[in-house]
Formats: structure tokens, C-alpha cells, sequence
């Protein structure tokens, strides 16, 4: 069948389905299993979301249509963004330090709109224009979405565009005073924030221009995690496996409140990034060594960023606070454990968005 065909067969479902919004959504299901013949996959996939839309506007109690929909528009959007937003302490750092840094008249640029909370945080603080871009369709939509209802779609406008591909004098009237930014991962660096910072700072801001957060620091220390044995195969049901630990990944994420995981050393940077100065942030290498103050059967790391002199946000291990974050723990490869006492060599790396950690006794 030729894809003019199944184009064809789609339409004719898709218009006997037109007035009934749950025959819509079962609709885009099928289309998302596969169970019906459609053209290349990026348009099917398109076209099923805009029937989920369509249904979810004609009937949007329909707890069937909503599951539909959730399910097919979750697909290309992080579920990070759903924790992330809740997390009071790093959304008390940004608030104050965009507080701090907008004066009346500011033109404040943001990376990454997310749910435009930043935005709308900076609109709140007294910025006469934000603007703020986000290269997924289906994020910018929502985003516009929650800024039209909160009443600062007057001030606050989403570009649907990469970073990269921002110009002054067609997305932006001109050089931002502020820039803010949240494009963080759990080893600080992997979304592109290294990337993004020597791109936007030169290019798209005021010279001085304040820049949220202006710095960075990939944070460890030794730790011990009683399910750390559980991460590294070695004899099972009478045979050696360990050989398949080449293929098992590194590190490990943990929720920074997991019991299982302990310190057991002072903490120290081990990478630090003033964002401010917008690089260039050249792939390093660096080593520390950490003596243990207790059992230690690897290291965990975490991130600390400082949105302004006066404010930070870490999500240091077992401090109680919770974070939208994870801590990585990196298991010692040789299944070791360091005593009290004992000095770690803890070698770090990093490219333009990753970070190796690895670690021996001295």
C-alpha cells in the first residue's frame, strides 16, 4: 500500500470519528501502537497528538481521553519537569536572585522555558520584556498556555527556537540585561549548559549583564551504599558473570534522601564554572584526594549553584531538604572498601556535556 494510500485510509477514519472526541483519542491510540497503516512516523505521530488535542477540547473531563493523551504527550517531554517545579528550595534561589538582579525597563532572556515559571518569576520581579525560547513544540504550547493564564502574556514571550538559533533585532529588540537559565542535570553539565553559557553571554547580553545562576560546582565525597553489591554481578547460580560489568553503566542515580547511602568524607569541588564569565569552559581534568571518616564502598556527587551572591542551591546527600535532583554514586570498581583513615584518589574529567568520576586508594 503507498503511503498516499494510507493517508487516504487515515482521513476517512479521522473524519468518521469528527464529533465524537473519545472515537478521536482511540483514535491516536491505535495510530501510536502501530495498528494502523500511516504515512512516515514523525507525521503519524504528529497527527495523533493533534487528535488528542482535538478531543481533549471537546471533552476535556473525559478521564479516558485525559489517559489517552497524557500517555501520547508525555512521550518527547522529560517527566523531570514534573518534579522539578516542586522543588521549593530551588525555586526560592531563582526567585531571589532574579528579585535581586531586575530593575524596571529590563529585558531578561531565558533559556529553556519549561513551564515558564522562571519567566513568569521574572515578569513578577518587574522586567518589561522576557523572552524566552524552548525547542519543544509540545512544552512551548503548555508553557503559553500557563503564562496566558497567570496574565503576563503582555510581557512575557515564547520563542519556539534552539538557543543557537536566536538573533538580535528579529527574536530579541536587543541585547538582554538579565539572562537566566535551568538547564542543569544531575552532574551539573549535561544538558548543555557549558555550551549554551558561551554561546548566549557573548552574543545575546549587555555587557554586565547579570547571569542566573553565574556559577557552578560539580560537588563530591566519599560514601558507602549498602546496596552498592547489588550494582556489580559476579557469581550467579554457580557461574562467573563478573566479565559483563564492562557493559553495566558507572554510576548510579539516587534520590539524595535514599537511607541506604551514608558520607563518609568532608565534601570538596571537584569542578567549578562561573557561568558569569561565559567562557570559554575548555574539557578539563582534575584529582582530589579525600580520606574517609568512615566505611567507604564509593563516591557520590552532587551539584551546588550559586543564582546570585547571596543566594545557592545544593542538594547535598542526606541533609533532609529533598531535591528534584539526584545524587550519582559511583561504586569503587574493584568492590573495595575503604576504612577510616584510609586517602581516595578521586579523578575527575569532563567534556563539553559529560563527566567521568573515578577513584583508588592513594
Amino acid at each position: 500500500m503507498s503511503q498516499r494510500q494510507d493517508a487516504e485510509d487515515w482521513d476517512a477514519l479521522i473524519k468518521a470519528a469528527r464529533g465524537e472526541p473519545l472515537a478521536l483519542a482511540r483514535l491516536a491510540d491505535r495510530m501510536a501502537d502501530r495498528e494502523l497503516p500511516k504515512a512516515p512516523v514523525d507525521a503519524g505521530t504528529e497527527k495523533a497528538r493533534a487528535l488528542c488535542y482535538s478531543a481533549i477540547a471537546e471533552a476535556p473531563n473525559d478521564p479516558e481521553i485525559a489517559a489517552i493523551a497524557a500517555n501520547l504527550l508525555s512521550e518527547t517531554v522529560p517527566q523531570w519537569h514534573a518534579t522539578i517545579i516542586l522543588d521549593r528550595a530551588r525555586n526560592e534561589a531563582y526567585d531571589a536572585a532574579l528579585q535581586a538582579a531586575i530593575k524596571p525597563g529590563m529585558r531578561v532572556l531565558e533559556v529553556g522555558a519549561g513551564t515558564g515559571l522562571l519567566a513568569m518569576m521574572a515578569a513578577r520581579a518587574g522586567a518589561a520584556e522576557v523572552i524566552t525560547c524552548e525547542a519543544n513544540p509540545l512544552i512551548a504550547e503548555r508553557a503559553r498556555v500557563i503564562i496566558a493564564a497567570n496574565g503576563y502574556a503582555d510581557r512575557v514571550r515564547i520563542i519556539g527556537k534552539h538557543s543557537s538559533e536566536l538573533r538580535i533585532g528579529e527574536d530579541l529588540a536587543g541585547p538582554a540585561d538579565v539572562f537566566v537559565s535551568e538547564i542543569i542535570s544531575d552532574a551539573l553539565i549535561g544538558e548543555g549548559m557549558l555550551l549554551v553559557t558561551e554561546d548566549v553571554v557573548p552574543r545575546l547580553l549587555k555587557p554586565g549583564a547579570a547571569v542566573i545562576p553565574y556559577r557552578g560546582s560539580v560537588r563530591i565525597a566519599l560514601a558507602n551504599y549498602t546496596a552498592a553489591g547489588t550494582m556489580r554481578m559476579g557469581e550467579v547460580d554457580g557461574f562467573d558473570v563478573s566479565a559483563f560489568n564492562r557493559l553495566i553503566a558507572p554510576s548510579y542515580a539516587l534520590p539524595i534522601e535514599d537511607p541506604l547511602l551514608s558520607l563518609s568524607s568532608a565534601a570538596a569541588d571537584l569542578f567549578a564554572f562561573t557561568f558569569a564569565d561565559g567562557g570559554p569552559f575548555p574539557a578539563r581534568r582534575a584529582q582530589l584526594t579525600l580520606r574517609a571518616k568512615a566505611p567507604a564502598n564509593g563516591v557520590v556527587q552532587w551539584v551546588r549553584i550559586r543564582t546570585d551572591a547571596d543566594s545557592y542551591y545544593e542538594n547535598m546527600p542526606r541533609t533532609g531538604e529533598g531535591s528534584s535532583w539526584h545524587a550519582e554514586f559511583y561504586p569503587f570498581f574493584d568492590n573495595s572498601v575503604a576504612q577510616p583513615g584510609d586517602d581516595i584518589v578521586v579523578h575527575g574529567s569532563h567534556g563539553r556535556t559529560t563527566l567521568r568520576i573515578w577513584a583508588g586508594k592513594a
